[in-house]
């Protein structure tokens, strides 16, 4: 029998209020799911596993993080501590951005945080149904604002999704696989 390829964790990370547990929902509902966790809260990572084109996908849904600084007092320094152990475990990070704020520095942060990680990476620019033009060139031109001011994430796919309309989702864990595969490739080489 062929070797199953090994299961591929997918963390969703991003500041507070950009969407990720309802990204998270509609990733969970359109796909099989195999196994569900419960969660405690939001603050803890809730994995999932599930299936996506014949392969294993384990999904850590990550609390917000937020910049050091606002993190002194209590949940928040554990969400931010709970992401980074995310990041850590996952081999893929979605770095979620809303489509109308842009990047935030606070997005950039969270960026930096995977970046240093040195896991790969899918920026989900989601809420993009809020966007005036919905257009491919419109989208085009704002995946090229978000990659020139995440410089470090330069040739990052960047998906544009609407959680509230499911548009774009079920292009998230298929750019995951990808950038996994490429990044198995590079990982093992480059050792």
């Amino acid at each position: 029998a062929a070797e199953q390829p090994p299961e591929l964790a997918v963390a969703i990370v991003g500041r507070p209020n950009v969407g990720k547990s309802s990204l998270a929902n509609r990733l969970l509902g359109d796909e099989r799911v195999l196994v569900s966790e419960v969660p405690g809260t939001t603050r803890d990572v809730v994995d999932t596993l599930l299936e996506v084109r014949g392969r294993a996908v384990r999904l850590l849904d990550t609390a917000g993080i937020r910049r050091k600084g606002r993190t002194d007092r209590g949940p928040e320094v554990l969400s931010v501590v709970v992401a980074r152990k995310a990041i850590e475990r996952a081999h893929i990070c979605l770095v979620v951005l809303d489509a109308v704020d842009g990047v935030t520095a606070q997005d950039a942060h969270v960026a930096g945080y995977v970046n240093e990680a040195g896991r790969g990476v899918v920026v989900v620019v989601n809420k993009a149904d809020l966007l005036e033009r919905a257009d491919a060139r419109a989208q085009r031109e704002a995946a090229e604002r978000v990659l020139d001011k995440l410089k470090f994430l330069r040739d990052t796919p960047v998906v544009f999704t609407s959680a509230l309309t499911g548009a774009g989702v079920e292009k998230v864990l298929v750019r995951a696989l990808e950038v996994g595969d490429a990044f198995a490739v590079k990982v093992s080489t480059g050792e």
